[in-house]
């Protein structure tokens, strides 16, 4: 745990830098991904799609996969028509 609070870095500088389309998915409990942080990274995310899954596991593509596997359709879809 000290190692890892020694060697944090933080990366939300990194986010405006990303130009393709992001799909943002957190599970339902937001123990992972607090709500402050979901819309920092949404407002920092110039095209981001932010879904969020109602199952409360944080492993969001296996919790529901027909739910996660929906948004990342949809998100494809989105992004094929905005070519």
């Amino acid at each position: 745990m000290a190692l890892n609070i020694a060697n944090y870095t933080g990366w939300y500088d990194l986010l405006p830098q990303i130009q393709c389309p992001v799909l943002l998915v957190r599970s339902s409990s937001h123990e992972a991904v607090p709500d402050d942080d979901y819309v920092k990274m949404q407002a920092l995310l110039k095209n981001c799609t932010a879904r969020e899954m109602s199952h409360p596991d944080h492993n969001v593509f296996l919790s529901n996969k027909e739910e996660f596997y929906g948004y990342f359709e949809d998100f494809l879809k989105e992004v094929q028509a905005d070519e």
